[in-house]
């Protein structure tokens, strides 16, 4: 049992909440997740069976896409209406405002990640310590806003979408919104709906996934492992290099057979990546080409 599945996470669980049932479900203990959410997050929440957990760290950082409501006027220890409220202040700003403050977060932005948050600092995790009351000094780190927009305004809500690169803190973006427009908020709602290429029109649910193993359709819901990188070219050795394949061992561009020859030659840049499969096309793993040997170098194999 190999691929991926998009899960629609429900919200008051944990990602691992999320693991731990498809374990069961799916009967197998080899599964993993790409980008934690919080529990009052819903969404997109890829996970990865088999072989496809081997795609950790292989992956490129991809920019991520929520669906956001806030409430202005209060303050909580976490940023968003689960936590302890530190503070509440009026609300007495004009919808010309918030527009202007919403969307003069777009492009750089550097955030400081908030201390309940999974980031480890000295090997321990920010949430570890907050929840002891223990509050440390971070540095802010760079983030992009690729595009923001505002959905509706309904005081003291406001919900917007927007477009993030990979680790940014959308409620720490609230917090901060709250903050330039003079006042306090916090999240009310999350959604991801898009991780890369991951969509939430592609996401199913775990009931869902679990009506598909008890009637036999899983492959409808669980994606081939090699569609995650369906970004790279594709190249097929020739037949009797199949055990250089199977090896992980490096391949010349004269281990592919004479009709390849003019992808062979697109694909041979420095540090470009490349899907690599055996003559009969099974997925074998990624490569890289590297000038300096000439040759493509193993980077991840996928091969059961």
């Amino acid at each position: 049992m190999n691929g991926y599945i998009v899960v629609d996470k429900p919200e008051g669980m944990t990602s691992f909440d999320v693991i731990r049932t498809l374990r069961k479900c799916l009967q197998t203990k080899k599964i993993g997740h790409g980008g934690t959410l919080d529990p009052m997050v819903t969404g997109v929440l890829p996970v990865f069976v088999g072989n496809a957990t081997r795609a950790a760290g292989v992956l490129p950082e991809a920019d991520k896409e929520y669906v956001c409501t806030m409430k202005l006027g209060v303050k909580t220890d976490t940023e968003d209406l689960t936590g302890t409220v530190t503070g509440t202040a009026e609300v007495s700003v004009t919808e010309e405002e918030i527009r202007e403050a919403i969307l003069s977060f777009q492009g750089e932005y550097f955030q400081i990640p908030p201390m309940y948050s999974a980031k480890k600092v000295d090997g321990k995790k920010l949430y570890e310590l907050a929840r002891k009351g223990t509050v440390i000094p971070r540095t802010a780190e760079r983030r992009f806003i690729k595009e923001i927009r505002i959905d509706e305004i309904e005081l003291p809500y406001v919900s917007f979408s927007v477009t993030c690169s990979s680790g940014t803190y959308v409620r720490t973006l609230v917090s901060d919104i709250g903050e330039k427009l003079g006042t306090f908020a916090a999240m009310a709602s999350l959604r991801r709906v898009r991780h890369g290429s991951f969509r939430i029109g592609d996401a199913v649910t775990l009931s869902k996934i679990e009506e598909a193993v008890s009637c036999g359709t899983l492959s409808a819901v669980l994606h081939p492992t090699e569609e995650l990188f369906s970004a790279y070219p594709r190249l097929s050795v020739r037949q009797e290099c199949d055990r250089f394949l199977s090896n992980g061992n490096a391949l010349l561009p004269s281990d592919f057979p004479e009709e390849e020859r003019e992808n062979v030659l697109a694909a041979s840049s420095e540090g470009n990546r490349v899907r690599i499969a055996f003559s009969d096309g099974g997925f074998g793993g990624i490569y890289r080409f590297s000038g300096e040997s000439g040759e493509f170098v193993p980077v991840r194999m996928f091969f059961s």
